[in-house]
């Protein structure tokens, strides 16, 4: 197939100035799309104006979809297309998802009752072309935040109406209706949809308060499965959406206000509970979607701040780009200091689609797009450092590599063995090359770090597990970080620790539910008791039920029990945001797991078919209980312990016996150090006469500094 050849020739933006370094918002242009009513083939009317200007603008988001650009249309400038001799009808190739997307604007927007409507479209109103790539592209991108919250509106086109994922608007507008009444009433009605009266309505299963229908009703799997869309999956989308100060969504014919279609998501998630029963794709990232938008609507309200860099990107790690660059780029509106950040833009080599070319090629483009993604996320993980004077960075590191669980049992894996679901292999793609304390962000994880910020710039763990770093702690490629220095080209982050400990014992890790939006028995059934029995080697590692042992805290000096020391160690210490977790809320979530604890220690997941139904029974137990109200302690620990145990391993360190959790991949024989410049204890692996870092750890009875001081700085070794 040979590439497509475009007749249009894009004219220069702000063709009259050098290339500058930083952005002129005065001078700077746009261009601006105007779509002709017709049939046919779509044809589009382009023209430059200055974005300080008061040109009044709609912005379009929406799905990439495929890179192939297999569909034309006709695009002029304005001086152009007033001319009746045209010779040629200059084409330009766009995507199919793009096509889609202006053939809807054009049916609703460019009609003859209607007066002229103007469109920034990213695939049109930016040169595409590898050339502008080096100048014209970057500087674009670096304009987006003030092109989304300059728009008039953005149109969110979500694409054609499918029967098994329709937008359903009257059920999103009830779901909105029954938050008020719930928040209207005196005091407010806090209970989940388990917990309300039921009824039968014909052959379903409704509540008798509010009207609502039970899950799994095909309206919770109708909106669930509309949430595998792939725009709500993009990185590019959370900028778009968040900045937007009027976003629509479309779909099809139906269309629904952004903020009312994420508050009714959130309420039905989150407020109502369906998202213990549906735990779709893409329901995470629309939770995010939905925090990023209500910051920065209303921080300067409710004393909300705008996030830094670092925060931005963890939040929205999961979510996925065709360009692993864009996973920095995209976000840049959304930060905070990108002024104190030495930050260049750039896509040299061009990310180029495979249309056209060869399976040599693809690769050879790919390599060199992902070595220059490994560079880009070296300088900018230096350039953190260095304007925060702290380690905190490195506490959002991930290492890639296989994981072996240790506790695995022979007789478990044939009782799950006929319940396994097919796996997908992954395609064979290159990787970003990058040293081990810089984060991959390319990495999808919705891991929480020990060191994350809430909407008001507060650490959300109160921790001090080490003393603030001085000038002249942390070094890179050998120099000190002194401000305003340009960092590239180096990977040797240079810092002073001292080692704690190293791992003794270690556990299975703790994954992470979900990834379908449709309820299955099975799946359900399968996480619940894989978790189980992962807790139950957890429990066992950590001795919580030999009543005569307790365990040291070298922060308060003071024993406790080895129950004690476990349940803080599985919740990251019993606080977070400020609130802490009370001793009755880990008792109602170990009075639902002790059950699982006996079919464990008389072996009965040894006769396959007695465990099922020994296993089945407890979770109707467990069911029974939360829908009447007497196992909600329980499920408050599991929401806190959710935040802390995902993509985790329970682990015992080796010659002071302490608990904590590492990352998954971390493994026996690591190394626990307390770096300065560090609030949380790192894992590191000694690798060729240097460390490789794994990732953050919490350990319990070391966190706030109590070990750190007591060794004092006699301890302290040069960590390469």
């Amino acid at each position: 197939m040979t590439p497509n050849v475009d007749d249009f020739e894009y004219r220069p933006l702000f063709a009259d100035r050098q290339e500058e370094p930083t952005l002129d918002l005065k001078r700077e242009e746009i261009r601006l799309v105007e779509i002709l009513p017709g049939t046919g083939r779509i044809h589009c009317v382009i023209r430059h104006v200055r974005l300080a200007d008061d040109q009044q603008y709609t912005t379009l988001s929406y799905a990439c979809g495929s890179p192939e650009k297999d569909r034309k249309i006709i695009l002029k400038y304005a001086d152009s297309h007033l001319r009746k001799a045209e010779p040629i009808a200059p084409n330009l190739s766009v995507t199919s998802n793009l096509f889609e997307a202006l053939e809807h604007l054009r049916e609703g927007y460019a009609t003859a009752a209607q007066s002229k409507v103007l469109f920034w479209i990213d695939g049109l109103s930016i040169n595409q072309a590898a050339a502008a790539d080096t100048n014209e592209k970057p500087r674009q991108v670096r304009l987006m935040r003030y092109v989304y919250s300059k728009a008039h509106q953005t149109i969110i086109w979500l694409g054609p109406e499918k029967p098994e994922s329709s937008l359903d608007v009257e059920f999103l507008t009830k779901l909105l209706q029954v938050r008020r009444e719930q928040r209207g009433r005196e005091p407010p009605d806090t209970r989940t949809i388990f917990q309300f009266p039921i009824r039968l309505k014909g052959m379903e299963v409704w509540t008798k308060e509010y009207d609502l229908p039970l899950p799994p009703d095909k309206q919770y799997k109708q909106l669930y499965t509309f949430l595998d869309r792939g725009w709500f999956a993009r990185t590019w989308i959370v900028q778009e959406a968040a900045l937007s100060t009027d976003a629509v969504i479309h779909s099809g014919t139906k269309v629904i206000p952004l903020v009312d279609f994420l508050e009714a998501v959130m309420y039905c998630t989150h407020a109502l509970g369906v998202g213990a029963v549906y735990k779709g794709a893409n329901v995470l990232e629309v939770t995010k979607l939905y925090n990023a938008w209500f910051s920065r609507q209303n921080r300067s309200q409710d004393g909300r701040v705008n996030q830094g860099l670092l925060e931005v990107l963890q939040q929205h790690r999961d979510s996925s780009a065709l360009d692993p660059r864009d996973k920095v780029f995209a976000l840049l509106g959304l930060a905070a200091d990108l002024q104190g950040l030495n930050l260049v833009v750039g896509y040299t080599p061009r990310f180029e689609p495979t249309q056209g070319r060869t399976g040599q090629q693809r690769r050879e483009n790919l390599e060199g797009v992902y070595r220059d993604t490994g560079e880009r996320y070296t300088a900018l993980a230096g350039e953190l450092i260095r304007s925060s004077g702290s380690l905190d960075l490195l506490s959002y590191v991930r290492s890639s590599g296989d994981t072996v669980d240790t506790a695995t049992n022979n007789n478990w894996s044939t009782v799950l063995r006929y319940l396994r679901p097919s796996n997908r292999q992954r395609q064979d793609t290159p990787s970003v090359v990058s040293p081990s304390w810089v984060p991959d962000w390319t990495y999808q994880d919705s891991f929480t770090t020990f060191c994350t910020r809430d909407e008001h710039g507060k650490y959300s763990y109160p921790f001090a597990a080490a003393a603030s770093a001085e000038v002249d702690d942390i070094k890179f490629d050998g120099e000190v970080l002194k401000g305003g220095c340009v960092l590239k080209g180096g990977n040797v982050l240079n810092v002073k620790a001292f080692e704690w400990d190293t791992i003794g014992d270690i556990r299975q890790q703790w994954g992470v539910s979900g990834g379908k939006s449709t309820f299955g028995f099975i799946r359900e059934y399968r996480q619940a008791l894989s978790k189980q029995r992962i807790i139950h080697h957890w429990a066992r590692l950590c001795d919580v039920r030999r009543l005569n042992l307790t365990y040291d805290n070298n922060d308060t000096g003071d024993p406790e029990s080895m129950l004690s020391a476990y349940w803080h160690t599985l919740v990251a210490g019993g606080t977070l945001d400020g609130v802490p977790i009370t001793e009755e809320e880990f008792n109602g979530y170990y009075s639902n797991t002790r059950p699982f604890d006996w079919i464990f220690d008389y072996h009965i997941y040894s006769i396959p078919l007695l465990c099922h139904v020994a296993c089945v029974a407890v979770l109707a137990y467990i069911a029974l209980r939360n829908l009447t109200g007497e196992g909600d302690v329980g499920l408050k620990f599991q929401t806190r312990m959710g935040l802390t145990t995902p993509n985790r391993r329970m682990f015992r360190s080796a010659t002071h016996h302490s608990m904590g959790l590492a990352p998954a991949n971390a493994k026996v024989g690591d190394s626990v150090i307390l770096c300065k410049g560090a609030m949380v204890p790192l894992v590191v692996r000694r690798q060729d006469g240097q460390w490789r870092l794994i990732g953050d750890a919490y350990v319990h009875g070391i966190m706030m500094g109590g070990v750190s001081k007591h060794l004092g700085a006699g301890a302290l070794m040069d960590i390469i």
